[in-house]
């Protein structure tokens, strides 16, 4: 069953998404008829395919959430982002719900993050201290897409400013005050933030909530 998932996922990739001229989205997500993970097979399949369709990718949307991703399976994912999407286009990216990525998936994705990013989801990622201080860093490296948008269709304003940057770190109980300070420090950086989640982080302490 997962190869014909793979299988599904390579032909969607090749045949639909790089053709259509209007952005897609590939969300693997477990169906919840069958509740299969692609897991780090899947992942390195997904990277593959990506790595041998020359950019740009007419993709807009990245949803890996609940896919018992580690770091182990998410390399290849993190070079095609870095390889794909290093002049933008892609605006949404979700791990989340992937506990086993760690401190160092989450590290190896974050050093991959398209810098058109609006929508960033990381919760439920096991991230600690080191995760959440390279994802600091690398959010304070994104910017504003002004080619990519349409105010017709995102709503983009005059001066290309964003409609919403959404981040989503909660549910990672690991990250302690110091992983919440970076993170604290990099919110002025961060261009266009406008929402913050960090629910359910028991980690997060006095001090952690006074750096954000």
């Amino acid at each position: 069953r997962r190869a014909l998932l793979l299988r599904r996922i390579y032909r969607s990739l090749r045949g639909r998404w790089g053709a259509e001229g209007n952005g897609g989205s590939v969300d693997c997500r477990p169906d919840p008829t069958d509740r299969l993970r692609i897991g780090d097979d899947g992942a390195q399949a997904l990277g593959t395919v990506l790595l041998s369709m020359p950019p740009p990718l007419a993709l807009t949307k990245l949803i890996l959430s609940k896919c018992e991703l580690t770091a182990a399976g998410v390399g290849l994912v993190a070079r095609s982002l870095r390889k794909s999407f290093a002049a933008g286009g892609l605006w949404a990216l979700n791990v989340s719900d992937n506990p086993g990525l760690g401190d160092d998936g989450v590290s190896l994705l974050a050093e991959a993050l398209p810098p058109t990013l609006e929508t960033i989801n990381f919760a439920n990622t096991g991230c600690g201290d080191s995760g959440m201080s390279a994802l600091s860093a690398a959010l304070t490296r994104l910017t504003v897409d002004t080619n990519q948008h349409s105010i017709g269709t995102w709503g983009m304003p005059a001066g290309g400013v964003p409609r919403k940057r959404q981040l989503s770190v909660g549910q990672n109980p690991a990250v302690t005050e110091a992983g919440w300070a970076a993170l604290g420090a990099a919110i002025p950086r961060i261009p266009g933030l406008r929402s913050l989640n960090a629910q359910q982080c028991d980690g997060m302490g006095d001090g952690g909530v006074a750096a954000l």
